[in-house]
């Protein structure tokens, strides 16, 4: 089936009467697009979610959009709309602009984009495998499979990559490590495939982990792996030390999370994190610096960097 999109560029003081015209047709839903909505948001943003400013352009104009199911029985519907809308654009010419002409293919988008999504490797022997592909393992293989679902982490970033090409080049052999937005939960479960002696996954989005529960189970270190929903940088519920944390997630969170590092990680140990820019770089050095965390690696792939750093704290 394909639907016909309908697109309404318009003052906001027409907001009604645009809606009081389109629920006249069988549509289901309505989309708009407001700015106001983010500056509104922007006032009580929590600091785990990040607006991309580039997503929405700053306008006045609100964006309406709905669809119709693009058959003959709605022919008609879409004329009439046309006709409706135009009536209003003769006395609003410059408050208004339609697009009606936009036919969108119905597919399953959640399943769509794992099309794309082949099995791949990372660093000397790690192998990401979704689960729906299949792959003819070779010698010295880590096959690591993965369904992420809703959470962040197919391997396919760039941060990911390079946490994991960190964490195959630490010794690993009877660590414990702590993963702080863990997403899917494929760097602790990485971890566990090169050799941690066990791995705690955190992460705020209940979602995340499920999937990382889910995906502990897939690659059989369950017996070894944990997760639970946790806000770290607000609470602390265990004494636990680590010998390694990992986290990839925004330098922001990063410089919130590093000040509370000392709560989990063990002298000497390993931080390894990224999301950070090369432009954050010495920002982010620093930052570790000043609470007695010392840089030893900082790889980089892109814009992106990974860093390594050591907890010199006695």
């Amino acid at each position: 089936m394909n639907w016909r999109e309908i697109e309404i560029i318009c003052d906001r003081n027409l907001e009604e009467i645009i809606y009081s015209i389109l629920y006249q047709f069988p549509i289901t839903s309505i989309e708009v697009e407001d700015y106001q909505d983010v500056l509104n948001f922007k006032k009580t943003q929590p600091y785990w979610v990040v607006i991309d400013e580039n997503v929405k352009a700053i306008r006045e104009e609100i964006i309406i959009r709905t669809y119709l199911e693009d058959n003959a029985d709605n022919y008609y519907n879409i004329q009439k709309i046309d006709q409706l809308l135009e009536n209003i654009k003769k006395n609003h010419p410059e408050e208004i602009q339609y697009h009606l002409d936009k036919s969108i293919e119905d597919k399953d988008w959640s399943e769509e984009w794992k099309k794309g999504y082949k099995p791949f490797k990372i660093g000397g022997s790690l192998v990401i495998k979704p689960t729906w592909e299949n792959y003819n393992n070779q010698e010295g293989d880590i096959v690591l499979e993965i369904d992420p679902g809703m959470a962040f982490g197919t391997g396919t970033h760039e941060t990911t990559s390079l946490t994991l090409i960190e964490l195959e080049n630490l010794n690993l052999k009877g660590k414990k490590v702590l993963d702080v937005g863990c997403g899917s939960g494929i760097l602790s479960i990485a971890a566990l495939l090169y050799g941690a002696k066990s791995a705690h996954a955190v992460d705020i989005d209940p979602l995340a982990v499920k999937a990382s529960k889910e995906n502990a189970i897939i690659n059989k270190v369950e017996e070894n792996f944990t997760a639970e929903v946790m806000d770290i940088l607000s609470e602390k519920r265990t004494s636990e030390q680590y010998d390694i944390v990992v986290s990839n997630t925004l330098y922001f969170v990063l410089v919130s999370l590093i000040p509370k590092l000392g709560d989990y990680l063990k002298k000497n140990g390993m931080f390894v994190c990224s999301g950070v820019l090369k432009k954050q770089e010495e920002d982010m050095k620093l930052c570790l610096a000043n609470y007695g965390y010392e840089t030893v690696r900082v790889r980089e792939d892109g814009e992106w960097i990974s860093i390594v750093a050591v907890n010199k704290n006695v």
